[in-house]
């Protein structure tokens, strides 16, 4: 069994102006407005489906006989009733038996790494990108109350997730006890919204905090100091939070390394980190010669090889290490359905098409037969920032109002 998800590009919209009103609306004040759907209809009730019997295995309902779906559904049904009588504390139960078929087998998924794949970190940056485009500045310039925090750890030798746990979690408490002491002048507290980036470097873990509330940068910085004692603390303006995500996450291609291959990626970190030593002592040499533009050569070659090596630390990453934690007011993209006639209208005359993308999620037997499990049509749009963020504010209202559906 290879399960794939294949995307195609085209010009020309899947989504008319007939079936405008049915699509679904993906949007953020990003300026970039995605109205999308799924095969709906007849051929929408018989497109192959999965049914799953645990959590790694499962048949494709088009390859089972009626009364083999029957016995399949039926164990399903069962096995749901027992797990909550289980777990009521009724004892002496029998689990239900799992049917087996001679003429064949169900299919198995690809069992997981212990760390963080490729997929995983596509998933976190996805995460990421949409907190920060819709919450915090992303114009390149410096703006008052948004501001770009960085706590390191001055032990080398604690590379504990749990340890590294505990004094983030220690400082986040004592920090928000801070934020909700603190008052406007009408007295009421002020909001705030919180993201943090947990990475892990050559000195163990260190986190990377985008905060957005009206106070001046000196209280920020000397809060912070006073109350992360582990080491290093940084504050500076946050510019550009969408740019960031490349640092956090790497490039869309390259934001893991050797996956599944950790005692590789273990070597070549200490390859890179050699070479960065060895990039060192040649640009001090050349300084020391006055041979700047030699100097500066070996120093540019560092900064690739840090990026290099960031991707190969990734691979480090455990599946389970929580790598974004998130408080106060956060906001996302959005993703409603709604008939409200303002709304499209809106669109209809502010949203200029850019392209469209067909998203087809495939299953392919062991005999070479392609399922289609499901297939998505996307139209994409742009809009500029002030259009998007009024788009975005008015679907608040809808939802507000249950004129939108979130999807």
């Amino acid at each position: 069994m290879t399960e794939s998800v294949d995307k195609s590009y085209k010009y020309g919209s899947f989504i008319d102006d007939m079936t405008l009103t049915n699509s679904s609306i993906e949007t953020g004040k990003g300026g970039v407005l995605r109205l999308y759907k799924s095969r709906t209809g007849q051929a929408a009730k018989n497109r192959p489906r999965r049914i799953w019997i645990s959590k790694t295995r499962y048949y494709i309902d088009k390859e089972l006989t009626q009364g083999q779906l029957e016995k399949v559904l039926t164990y399903k049904r069962k096995l749901k009733k027992y797990q909550a009588a289980k777990a009521a504390g009724v004892k002496d139960l029998v689990r239900p038996q799992e049917p087996r078929f001679a003429n064949i087998k169900a299919r198995k998924t690809s069992k997981k790494s212990d760390n963080k794949d490729k997929a995983a970190w596509n998933k976190l940056a996805t995460r990421y990108e949409s907190i920060a485009a819709n919450t915090f500045n992303c114009s390149g310039a410096k703006v008052f109350g948004e501001y770009f925090l960085t706590l390191t750890n001055r032990d080398k030798r604690i590379r504990s997730k749990a340890i590294a746990d505990a004094q983030y979690n220690a400082f986040i408490k004592r920090f928000k006890r801070w934020l909700s002491s603190k008052r406007m002048k009408n007295g009421k507290p002020f909001k705030y919204s919180m993201l943090t980036v947990k990475e892990y470097g050559k000195q163990g873990y260190h986190y990377h905090i985008l905060l957005k509330i009206m106070l001046p940068i000196t209280e920020i910085r000397n809060v912070s100091r006073e109350t992360w004692k582990h080491g290093f603390v940084k504050v500076e303006y946050l510019r550009d939070a969408l740019k960031l995500s490349k640092y956090f996450f790497g490039s869309k291609y390259n934001r893991v390394q050797l996956d599944g291959d950790q005692e590789l990626a273990k070597e070549r970190i200490n390859e890179k980190q050699a070479m960065i030593d060895d990039f060192k002592r040649l640009a001090a040499a050349a300084k020391a010669k006055d041979k700047d533009d030699l100097a500066k050569s070996y120093l540019d070659s560092i900064k690739h090889v840090k990026d290099d090596l960031k991707a190969l630390r990734r691979a480090l990453i455990k599946r389970d290490d929580s790598i974004i934690h998130t408080s106060g007011e956060i906001k996302r993209k959005l993703r409603v359905t709604s008939q409200d006639k303002h709304l499209w209208d809106y669109i209809r005359r502010n949203a200029v098409y850019m392209y469209s993308e067909l998203i087809q999620v495939k299953d392919v037997s062991e005999t070479g037969e392609t399922y289609i499990l499901n297939e998505i049509y996307n139209d994409y749009y742009r809009l500029d920032r002030e259009q998007a963020a009024y788009l975005y504010n008015y679907i608040e209202q809808l939802l507000k109002q249950g004129k939108a559906r979130t999807k």
